[in-house]
């Protein structure tokens, strides 16, 4: 077996690396095992949860025991201790719980981040005295693969931002839905805009933004932010505060959602941290204000990057330079010469550029020409707006805000105090958001299940919330939802 571990180990870590979610990962573990071991009539996984022991995925005669508390049973005391756990005669040890009359011998090993268990593997055999310290170095090979996976995709936390107008109520819609597909995180919630000015002073308070910092993924409903009151932008203040300078927009249709266009599958990327947006304004004399267009090399090449690896990541072909450089022959021309250097160490991928108006024109004429579109942020901002109306508004679209050492997962429509408190808002741009943020931490299966069902609720089920032509409310839409993830 000495040798057939370090086979395994190798396996495991392969598929860990590839499957898109924990529990994938976990699943494909179990059936690894289970095909190099016969022996091993029950394998389950399990996960720590606020003090308890959750059973995963598992493979063999079904078990009783779904979650044990800590320190109980042979799981348990396995957990507790930090170490294996191995049973000649389950029957003869007092803290077996399960009582299979099957089952004769059991090997627990606990899954370790550094010196915290955050879960167990569990083996059982229908043969008395199975397992020996083979077993234990086997399955304590194949547990460290798998403490990312559970340490990152079942057991992180995650900033929450709800928003104020209808930013509480489809933030609330789209936990239920996440909770609904088995997604389970720790959510650390905080308030922006307006609700933190009634409560700090502050639309963007510290303790927000450093909570981002140390979780490094935030999901956040609209946000208000007062005009003419000289409060700075939430949205521009997160972006600059946490450097997340790559704007993300997928804009596709949606199946069962009316539009214009038919087949619209664009992505744009917007850089977000300078332009227009930098805030560098001074008036001149009275009457002249001079506002000023920030373009650095720097910025421009890092968004370029992004944009060139999202392509290639995700099977696109084209890559087109959006700007005005006829006119502005300097900042746009800066960005420009950033961008080809960029393009061209990646022969894959055609690049090509066009003027902003004249974009927006074949945008409107035929969207399908386009692929990725890359652009500064003023024309970023213009420009992904524009593409959402092609496929329904801003209620159908999903956007994410990334850097190297945050991401921010948001709807981009506004909060619409006019319908605030009504349960008329629709969650869908936020439920889109969130699948973006699923996929960032390599929940992709949990993603699509989701996806799924909300296209299945959008098309044969035809229940919509007002703004797409239905009379569903905002928790029957989200309640629909969430009755076919758990049918599927």
């Amino acid at each position: 077996m000495r040798d057939q571990f370090h086979v395994l180990e190798r396996e495991v870590r392969a598929a860990v690396a590839r499957e898109r979610d924990a529990a994938g990962a976990l699943g494909v573990t179990i059936r690894l095992l289970k095909d190099a071991v016969p022996y091993y009539s029950w394998i389950g996984i399990y996960r720590v949860e606020e003090g308890e022991l959750v059973l995963g995925p598992f493979l063999g005669k079904p078990s009783p025991q779904e979650r044990i508390p800590a320190g109980r049973g042979i799981c348990g005391a396995a957990a507790a201790a930090g170490t294996a756990q191995i049973v000649d005669d389950v029957h003869a040890d007092p803290r077996y719980l399960a009582w299979i009359p099957d089952t004769r011998s059991e090997i627990v090993v606990p899954i370790l981040a550094g010196e915290r268990v955050v879960g167990a593997i569990d083996v059982q055999s229908d043969t008395p005295a199975a397992f020996t310290s083979d077993d234990r170095m086997l399955l304590e090979s194949v547990a460290e693969p798998l403490s990312g996976a559970l340490t990152e995709a079942l057991g992180r936390t995650i900033t929450l931002i709800p928003g104020d107008g209808i930013g509480p109520e489809v933030t609330d819609a789209v936990l239920r839905i996440l909770g609904a597909a088995g997604f389970e995180t720790r959510w650390e919630r905080h308030d922006a805009g307006i609700p933190a000015i009634d409560r700090t002073g502050q639309p963007l308070p510290p303790e927000l933004l450093e909570s981002i910092r140390r979780n490094r993924v935030a999901l956040k409903g609209p946000v208000t932010t007062p005009i003419g009151q000289g409060f700075t932008s939430v949205n521009v203040g997160l972006r600059k505060a946490l450097g997340l300078y790559a704007n993300l927009r997928p804009v596709v249709n949606l199946p069962g959602v009316r539009a214009r266009y038919d087949n619209v599958d664009l992505i744009i990327v917007r850089e977000n941290t300078e332009d227009l947006y930098a805030g560098l304004e001074h008036q001149v004399v009275p009457g002249v204000v001079e506002s000023l267009k920030i373009i650095t090399e720097v910025a421009s090449t890092r968004v370029a990057r992004f944009a060139f690896e999202h392509a290639r990541r995700n099977g696109r072909r084209r890559v087109t330079g959006v700007h005005k450089a006829n006119i502005m022959k300097l900042g746009d021309g800066l960005f420009l010469d950033s961008v080809r250097k960029v393009a061209r160490e990646y022969q894959d991928i055609v690049y090509d550029e066009r003027i902003v108006d004249a974009t927006c024109m074949h945008l409107v004429i035929d969207p399908g020409r386009f692929d990725v579109l890359l652009m500064p942020n003023l024309y970023g901002d213009i420009v992904s707006d524009l593409c959402a109306g092609l496929v329904g508004g801003l209620g159908v679209v999903g956007s994410a805000n990334l850097g190297d050492q945050a991401a921010v997962f948001e709807a981009v429509h506004g909060s619409a105090p006019d319908i605030a408190g009504q349960n008329l808002a629709n969650p869908t741009a936020l439920l889109l958001s969130s699948l973006l943020m699923l996929r960032h931490l390599g929940a992709g299966r949990v993603a699509d299940a989701i996806f799924a069902a909300l296209v299945k609720v959008l098309t044969e089920r035809q229940v919509k919330t007002r703004d797409l032509g239905g009379s569903a409310t905002t928790r029957e839409f989200a309640d629909a939802v969430c009755r076919e993830i758990r049918g599927a």
